[in-house]
Parts: C-alpha cells; structure tokens; sequence
C-alpha cells in the first residue's frame, strides 16, 4: 500500500486497500471563467427583441456582454432568461434563451456550438 492508500471494511466484513490517486474526482467549476460554450436547440426571431437562441450551456459560463464570431459577425449576448426570469450568470446545464445583438436567423442552425468570451 502506497502513502496515499488506505483501508477501509466494506459490507461483507472483508477488508480492501483503496489508492486515493485512482479515485476520479469532479474538476471544479471556474466561477467567473472568461470563456463558455452554448449548444444551440432551436432559434426564434421575436420582433422587437431580435434573435433568440434557446439551448443549454455546455461549459463555462455566460454573462450578458460576452461576445462570439458567427461566420465572421460578432455578436453579443444582450440578455438572458430561464423560465422567463432574468439571468445574470448561467452555469453549466441551465437550459434558457438568449438574446444575441448583431446576429440573424440565418446565422444560427439547431445543434451548433457557440464559444463565447470576454
């Protein structure tokens, strides 16, 4: 048993040797990383608010003000909701919409990645 290991009695009684640098631990999270990526399901265009995306974030996270290149446009996040409340920050698995200043329809298909940064 290596420095690291330990011994632990499991539910028959009989002993085993755990080695803690094989056990797969969660990364953590980043809070205010500069980078997050947005699976995009569907898109919308409302009038008078623009496109929206609707999908759920990847990795990272998003703000409003992040900013992206679509086919060589930069767009920027001007809001986003979730269940129809106002996000300041979304984290990894939060499904919401996503209002994108500079950016059409056309620009956007189901299933696309999107990198946004600072």
């Amino acid at each position: 048993m290596g420095l690291f290991g330990r011994i632990i009695k499991g539910s028959s009684g009989q002993e085993g040797i755990v080695d803690n640098k094989a056990i797969d631990k969660p990364r953590p999270v980043e809070l205010n990383s500069n980078s997050g990526k947005f699976r995009v399901v569907d898109v919308f265009n409302i009038r008078g608010v623009g496109v929206i995306p609707v999908g759920d974030v990847v990795s990272g996270q998003l703000t409003p003000g992040m900013k992206a290149n679509l086919n060589g446009k930069i767009v920027t996040i001007k809001s986003m909701e979730m269940n129809h409340q106002k996000l300041s920050i979304a984290n990894v698995g939060d499904k919401l919409g996503m209002g994108l200043k500079g950016a059409k329809k056309e620009d956007l298909e189901r299933e696309q990645i999107i990198e946004f940064t600072n």
